[in-house]
């Protein structure tokens, strides 16, 4: 998958594809403008997000039909919905009066407004429904899921919002998850709701069959075991929580030994990943958003097979830049690698065992969702403090010390990213130390 840019580029490039030298100075002056205009724009839009923010949670303590009809007004404002274009939980929170307003027509009363306190709580039960839907595709054992069908059923969210969610969640096999789901309804003594996400599921969606083959361990060993160490800055609980459970379903080959660090209190990504790393006496460093769930049975491997086919790859990336652009915004030019990502998607993951990477590019930078290390450089906390560049400042670090760093082939995905809008209130500051640092 090439992920496209956001901008026309060819602009800034000669026939052949290649930035010119005016091109550059263009396109670094282009963009220095976009972001001036941004920040100008941003601390406004974070004001009125604060301001509206706290209106919903009032109108939500009330918890009557008259401020239940204002959070509609609201939700269907102008304001609000330029506002779900740049913060997360307002791009969550956006169906949440749907759901209300076709449950108010059903007579349904313990709504989804009655039913929540704050945006927050509708953003965590519909983070744990997306994690509900992906182990139903994902064919886990049901002991394991259901864990999370109870939680959200103890809620008790109205059949609307089920429907709703099995609509709006990007999952790939929708009919798949939804025959699960009326399952786990049925099991529990909810006949009705099961029936009617039966009904609703087969109408609308095609149903796909499921490869339920199990993954075998390989017959592949390797010479010298690895210890790997998975580090990752928390500060989202149930999102750290579901981070590790894929990774304790990963095949570990023989011999090898899998640990993970939690940085609970990072000033930045490159501060709680230089801790992170210090505490760790691994060969192998990944350094890994709590946002990220690794679908890849057999990434261990895939890792593993890679750095010990060539000792000067020092960092491995799911997606990365082959070159970055002159202004070192990954996004404005192509990138290489595959990823789910919150989009529509087909998360069905069909793996064959071959456990053999053949190809792999060579990147200048690579996304920070997931960083494979297997060299220990320390990162430039004293320069990017907080949580932007620390990634394509630690890739110039590997270049520079002479380390290669790669995207391997991946015909299906190797992770999803649960991401949510970009904060980019401080992203201006360090892309500009960024060039200062690196590109001067």
């Amino acid at each position: 998958m090439i992920l496209r840019p956001a901008i026309d580029i060819t602009k800034y490039q000669d026939n052949n594809g290649v930035y010119t030298e005016s091109g550059r100075l263009e396109m670094i002056t282009d963009t220095a403008k976009e972001y001036e205009i941004f920040s100008e724009r941003y601390q406004d839009d974070v004001l009125s997000h604060h301001e509206i923010l706290g209106k919903i949670n009032s109108l939500l303590s009330e918890k009557t039909d008259a401020s239940h009809a204002e959070i509609c007004n609201i939700c269907e404002s102008y304001e609000y919905r330029k506002l779900s274009k740049i913060f997360t939980d307002f791009d969550r929170f956006l169906s949440a009066h749907i759901i209300y307003q076709t449950e108010k027509a059903a007579g349904i009363t313990n709504n989804i407004f009655s039913l929540i306190k704050s945006v927050d709580e509708y953003v965590y039960l519909k983070q744990q429904t997306l994690y509900l839907f992906r182990r139903i595709q994902m064919n886990f054992p049901e002991n394991e899921t259901s864990v999370i069908f109870r939680n959200i059923l103890s809620i008790n969210p109205s059949v609307f919002y089920v429907l709703q969610m099995l609509d709006e969640l990007c999952i790939g096999n929708k009919y798949a998850v939804a025959d699960g789901l009326a399952s786990y309804y049925e099991k529990s003594g909810y006949s009705n709701e099961a029936l009617l996400i039966k009904t609703f599921s087969g109408k609308k969606y095609e149903n796909i069959p499921i490869n339920e083959q199990k993954p075998s361990v390989p017959q592949h060993s390797f010479i010298s075991p690895k210890k790997i160490c998975f580090i990752t800055c928390v500060n989202n609980p149930l999102m750290y929580e579901e981070c590790c459970y894929y990774i304790n379903k990963l095949l570990v080959p023989t011999g090898f030994s899998i640990k993970t660090i939690a940085i609970n209190d990072a000033s930045g990504m490159a501060e709680g990943y230089n801790r992170g790393q210090s505490e760790s006496d691994a060969d192998i460093n990944i350094f890994i958003h709590q946002d990220v769930c690794i679908l890849n049975p057999y990434f261990i491997y895939e890792i593993a097979d890679i750095f010990a086919s060539d000792n000067n790859i020092g960092m491995i990336g799911l997606v990365g830049s082959p070159v970055l652009p002159p202004d070192a915004v990954m996004w404005h030019d192509k990138r290489v690698g595959n990823l789910y990502f919150l989009q529509p998607d087909s998360l069905s993951y069909d793996y064959i065992p071959g456990i053999s990477v053949d190809t792999h590019v060579s990147v200048e930078a690579i996304d920070g969702f997931i960083m494979i290390c297997s060299k220990k450089i320390k990162w430039r906390e004293d320069i990017f403090d907080g949580f932007d560049f620390y990634d394509i400042s630690m890739c110039e670090e590997y270049l520079n010390a002479g380390y290669k760093i790669v995207v391997p082939d991946q015909p299906s995905p190797w992770a999803a990213h649960d991401d949510g809008i970009m904060k980019l209130g401080m992203y201006n500051k360090y892309r500009l130390l960024y060039l200062n640092e690196y590109k001067n």
